[in-house]
């Protein structure tokens, strides 16, 4: 794999503008906030609202009490909470918050005399950015063009929202936050934080002006510094999801309606980051932007959303069904996390509901019926595992994740078993080990957090080329039929790096089809006279 080292991690991934590939670079400047609040969770009231301060009376923040107190997450020390407030022009503004609290503390310091619910304090401080913001005569950021680095640009606040958080538990005083965003929201006498690298952190801001900042103060600015990327927990969250990880690939690649449903006590963050990698791993590559123009875009990410939240889903699954499409509706693609349990009923809003359990595991369901990966995906996963992760897993761990494969079918049964007997084993059919069918995706040789998050990424993306060559091949053929429908074998599922056994795959293919090229194809049964 020929990827250019970097000596520390950098923040999101970006394509190089010549090989198409990915590289991971970092953001040269923040994005200015649009809005701050603080919110906090009163044993009387519920959630509440203490503080918000914006650029502009437009900019409501309807239920940000609820975005940023979700259900379950008190049962956490402390917490990140990435979430989008909508735009009036159906884009949307991106948040993250910080969830602090004392109460699980005080349950261990009072054990034996109870708590005193009054001493218990939740707080939540978060900050709302607007990646789209812009400047007349003024270059746009090609950094944020890029729709993945706009889901995370306010990422870049945490480190000092984890400052300003402790200085409020300290004093209670709203002046350090009104200050915080005076900084850092745009002003445009003062020209364009935009362009600036250099931010104050909180630790400058009880000293100093805005203007002697503006101006370049060496003593009241702290260097900007990008944060870490979710695309490092990659690892990690394939080992969780297992071969799932496949079964959920496909559907973001659909771009269905996506809902990862955690269980409380889990964390918010690393759910998150889940979804924003799905979408990444989902992406049209670089070089096959212009050829699927019409479905480019990428799977658009609502982090963590509540009941507060179904008003909105609803207008925008209700819009796209009465619009007036000669195609019929073009329902909106999203993939958003919960731990509101209530929400995976609404199965008129989502086309898949993921379930994470500390103690069942992954459970995918599509409408309510369960999907299990299929064989040539338990097949990937191993693949994946040992070329990307270097990972083994011990027979715990391989039955766990067997519970969520598909077991073999008959066809596919007595085709492995015909081919054991007649080769001693030294054979294998030619629908197993499709890997080297990938394009420029070589194992990882080097343990290198880097190269090994740049190896999945592609991986991802060289299976997503290979779709693309394969199904474009079949439907250009001089030779197909011309009729409205093509019929291809069985086999050629195996030729798209998926399991030609599956009618799951048999299904995905046929939409992944009609969604690209706006053809339908059927698909053989597999002709057994084909593997002899």
């Amino acid at each position: 794999m020929s990827l250019r080292k970097q000596e520390a991690p950098l923040s999101p991934m970006v394509y190089h503008p010549r090989s198409g590939n990915f590289q991971l670079g970092s953001a040269s400047h923040r994005v200015p906030l649009t809005a701050m609040c603080l919110t906090k969770f009163d044993v009387k009231k519920g959630n509440t609202v203490l503080w918000t301060t914006s650029l502009a009376p437009e900019h409501k923040l309807h239920n940000i009490e609820f975005k940023t107190l979700p259900a379950g997450i008190h049962e956490s020390e402390q917490d990140w909470v990435n979430f989008v407030l909508p735009k009036e022009d159906g884009e949307f503004y991106y948040g993250v918050a910080l969830f602090s609290q004392n109460g699980l503390r005080l349950v261990e310091e009072e054990q034996s005399h109870g708590v005193d619910r009054s001493r218990v304090e939740m707080y939540s401080l978060a900050v709302i950015t607007d990646p789209q913001f812009r400047l007349d005569a003024m270059a746009e950021s090609k950094y944020y063009r890029w729709k993945p680095n706009m889901f995370i640009c306010a990422n870049e606040y945490k480190e000092d929202l984890a400052q300003l958080m402790e200085q409020w538990l300290k004093s209670k005083s709203l002046e350090v936050l009104e200050h915080y965003f005076s900084y850092n929201k745009y002003q445009p006498d003062l020209g364009s934080p935009l362009l600036m690298r250099k931010w104050p952190g909180s630790s400058t801001l009880t000293g100093g002006s805005y203007e002697d900042y503006a101006q370049g103060s060496k003593d009241d600015a702290e260097t900007f510094k990008p944060s870490k990327s979710w695309l490092y927990l990659l690892p990690e969250i394939i080992e969780q999801l297992g071969p799932s990880i496949f079964t959920l690939w496909k559907a973001c690649l659909l771009r269905q309606r996506i809902l990862v449903v955690n269980e409380h006590g889990q964390s918010f963050e690393r759910t998150n980051a889940l979804t924003y990698c799905l979408s990444v791993l989902s992406l049209i590559p670089l070089q096959l932007e212009r050829k699927l123009a019409h479905a480019n875009m990428p799977l658009q990410t609502l982090y963590t959303i509540g009941i507060a939240d179904l008003d909105h889903l609803t207008d925008m699954v209700s819009d796209a069904l009465h619009k007036s499409d000669p195609d019929g509706p073009h329902l909106p693609s999203f993939i958003a996390c919960t731990s509101d349990e209530i929400l995976a009923e609404r199965g008129e809003l989502f086309d898949m509901v993921v379930k994470l359990s500390n103690y069942h595991g992954v459970k995918v369901y599509a409408h309510g019926t369960e999907v299990r990966a299929t064989p040539h995906e338990w097949e990937s996963f191993q693949y994946l595992s040992a070329n990307f992760l270097y990972r083994e897993y011990s027979e715990v761990e391989m039955n766990g994740y067997m519970k969520n494969v598909e077991s073999l079918s008959w066809s596919q049964y007595i085709i492995d078993a015909l081919y054991w007997w007649s080769t001693a084993g030294y054979l294998q059919p030619p629908y197993h080990n499709t890997s080297n069918l990938l394009a420029n995706c070589d194992r990882v040789d080097e343990k290198n957090e880097v190269e090994i998050v740049l190896g999945i990424v592609e991986y991802f993306h060289s299976k997503i080329t290979l779709l693309y060559e394969k199904l474009h091949e079949i439907i250009t053929d001089p030779d197909a039929d011309a009729s409205d429908r093509i019929a291809v074998p069985s086999l050629f599922l195996a030729e798209c790096g998926l399991d030609c056994f599956s009618f799951q795959d048999h299904e995905f293919l046929k939409t992944l089809c009609a969604q690209w090229f706006n053809v339908h194809i059927e698909i053989r049964v597999a002709d057994f006279n084909v593997f002899c």
